[in-house]
C-alpha cells in the first residue's frame, strides 16, 4: 500500500523543478548564434615602421660680394675753338762765342739793413780779435788739476766791440765760465765785412783751459 501525506506534494515541486531545469539546459545551445559579420568591422592592415633620419639644415649661402664700381674718368671737354692755321716759329736765335759777357752786378750782394745780423759762412772777411784777453785760470781748478772748455757765443758790432754774450756749453759746468765772462768782457774785434762793408756779425768760438799749456 502506496503511503500518502503531507511528502506527496513536496516531492512532486522537487520533480517539476528539476524537469524545468533540464528542459532550460537543453534549450541553452539552441540560444547561442554565431557572429554576423558587418561591413563596418575594422579589417587589420600591416603597419611598416619607418625610421626618420635627423636632416642638418645646410649652411647659410654666404652673400656676394658687391662688385666695386670704378669711376670712368672724366674726359676733358675743349671748349676753345681750334684753329686749324699752322704756326710759323721762328728759329732759336743762336749763341755767338767771343761776345763780351755783361758786368757782375754787385748790388745784390750789398749788405742789409743796419740791424741785420749775419753769420760767419756769409762773410767775405771774418772778424779778427784786436785785443785779445786770455782768461784767468781758476786756482781751484787748477789745485785739482781739472782741465775743460767753454763754448761761447757773441755779437760783434760794426764798429768791432762785443754785445750778448752767451755760454752754449761748458765742461764740466760751472768750473770756468766766470773766467771766461770777464776775459770777454775786454775783447775787440776788427769788423766782419761782405763786399768791403762792415756787418753785425754772430760769433762762435771754444776757449780751452789745460794745465799742460
Amino acid at each position: 500500500m502506496i503511503a500518502t501525506g503531507p511528502r506527496n506534494p513536496m516531492i512532486l515541486a522537487a520533480l517539476l523543478a528539476l524537469g524545468v531545469n533540464i528542459f532550460l539546459f537543453a534549450l541553452l545551445p539552441g540560444m547561442r548564434t554565431a557572429p554576423t559579420r558587418s561591413d563596418e568591422t575594422f579589417r587589420l592592415r600591416p603597419v611598416t615602421m619607418v625610421k626618420l633620419k635627423e636632416l642638418t639644415p645646410p649652411p647659410p649661402a654666404k652673400a656676394p660680394e658687391k662688385p666695386v664700381k670704378q669711376e670712368k674718368p672724366m674726359k676733358p671737354r675743349l671748349d676753345l675753338p681750334i684753329d686749324p692755321t699752322p704756326v710759323h716759329t721762328a728759329a732759336a736765335p743762336t749763341l755767338k762765342v767771343g761776345e763780351a759777357l755783361p758786368e757782375l752786378d754787385t748790388t745784390a750782394f750789398k749788405p742789409g739793413p743796419v740791424d741785420m745780423v749775419f753769420g760767419e759762412a756769409q762773410l767775405d772777411k771774418l772778424p779778427m780779435p784786436s785785443h785779445n784777453v786770455a782768461p784767468i785760470y781758476p786756482f781751484r781748478a787748477k789745485r785739482l788739476g781739472i782741465s775743460g772748455s767753454v763754448t761761447v757765443k757773441f755779437l760783434v758790432e760794426k764798429d768791432g766791440r762785443i754785445h750778448d754774450v752767451e755760454i752754449t756749453g761748458s765742461n764740466p759746468p760751472g768750473v770756468f765760465d766766470r773766467a771766461v765772462m770777464d776775459a770777454i768782457g775786454r775783447w775787440t774785434f776788427t769788423p766782419g765785412e761782405i763786399t768791403g762793408e762792415p756787418v753785425r756779425v754772430r760769433v762762435t768760438k771754444t776757449i780751452n783751459f789745460n794745465l799742460e799749456n
